[in-house]
Parts: C-alpha cells; sequence; structure tokens
C-alpha cells in the first residue's frame, strides 16, 4: 500500500475532480465540482504555502553559501 502524505491526498483529489469537470456534465453537478476544486484549493493552500518558503529558506541558504 501507498503511503501518502495530506498534500499528496489533496493534489490527488484535486487532480480527480479536474478530470471530472472536463466531462459533459448535467447541469448544476458542474457547479458542485467546481465548488469542491475550490474547498480542496483552499484546504491546500496552507501546504503549498508552507512548500514556498521552505523553497525560498533553501535556495537563501544555497545563495549564502561562500
Amino acid at each position: 500500500m501507498i503511503t501518502m502524505n495530506d498534500l499528496e491526498k489533496l493534489e490527488l483529489v484535486h487532480c480527480a475532480i479536474q478530470e471530472v469537470i472536463k466531462l459533459d456534465l448535467p447541469s448544476g453537478l458542474d457547479e458542485e465540482m467546481f465548488d469542491a476544486l475550490k474547498l480542496v484549493e483552499d484546504l491546500r493552500e496552507p501546504y503549498l504555502q508552507d512548500l514556498d518558503l521552505e523553497q525560498s529558506r533553501h535556495i537563501h541558504n544555497f545563495l549564502s553559501e561562500d
């Protein structure tokens, strides 16, 4: 069994919802899918901000090395 962290799980759900949105959905269901996508993006945002901060620190440390 593959072990996934929370961000990986959110990314998987995000991709799945995007694939469903590409389908020809009945009226109203597409709006629900866009709402679900927005919800996942809101949940995912703190993880992405932490990654951005971590990457910025890594770049700063790399550039500061002599």
